[in-house]
């Protein structure tokens, strides 16, 4: 379980460690890609095309040239079947 945030840093109060870039809930599509193992146009394309409905794609503000392609964590791992734990050691490069 992880608990008090430091500039960026969590807690694992199971450990007593600190771990760098636990705290960020919301990712991107190449993040997307790495939990759900395929590669990131695979997910922009199926996001833009509602094949997979969680998440969603931010058109471009003002002066921005891309559409952004965001989910949760929590959001694509209930979407693959997955606990969260284990969509967050996909994202950190662990496997399991």
């Amino acid at each position: 379980m992880f608990k008090e945030h430091d500039a960026g840093r969590v807690k694992n109060m199971d450990s007593g460690r600190w771990e760098t870039g636990m705290c960020k809930e919301i990712i991107n599509a190449t993040q997307i890609a790495r939990i759900i193992r395929c590669q990131p146009p695979e997910v922009r394309h199926k996001m833009r095309n509602n094949i997979w409905n969680f998440g969603r794609v931010v058109n471009p503000k003002n002066g921005e040239a891309k559409k952004r392609y965001v989910a949760t964590i929590t959001e694509v791992a209930e979407y693959i079947g997955i606990s969260r734990e284990e969509a967050i050691r996909r994202l950190n490069g662990e496997e399991g």
